[in-house]
């Protein structure tokens, strides 16, 4: 079997696609921090409502109802960033292999991104 990389010509027209994966990184990063910061929110608050029977102030519990929806609302951000960025990454990573002429491709590289919103379809062709 001939090597797929022999082809100078093939190999230059290949997208670059280091910068989406250090993004990717760097966010999945940032959701492993999330996560964490949210099990130590949802901890608090579980303290909040064990400590002295449960009995808090309207003060103590409007405190923890805002610090609760703000990490919620950041974890819905950044999950969502991982999301697309991932997408994006997968996309041109399915597109290089048909730059570099990697036989039997079965979809478009449209496909690679598109596969992803289709429900069940991920299921059936990974």
């Amino acid at each position: 079997m001939d090597n797929i990389l022999d082809s100078r010509e093939q190999t230059d027209t290949v997208s670059d696609n280091t910068g989406r994966s250090k993004a990717i990184y760097y966010i999945m990063l940032g959701v492993i921090f999330l996560d964490v910061l949210h099990l130590t929110s949802q901890f608090l608050q579980y303290q909040l409502l064990t400590t002295n029977g449960g009995v808090f102030s309207e003060a103590e519990a409007q405190a923890n109802n805002l610090r609760v929806q703000l990490v919620a609302i950041l974890v819905l951000i950044i999950r969502l960033a991982s999301i697309i960025v991932f997408i994006m990454w997968f996309r041109r990573a399915y597109n290089n292999l048909h730059k570099i002429g990697v036989p039997h491709l079965e979809f478009s590289e449209g496909w690679g991104a598109g596969a992803w919103f289709v429900p069940f379809i991920n299921l059936a062709r990974p």
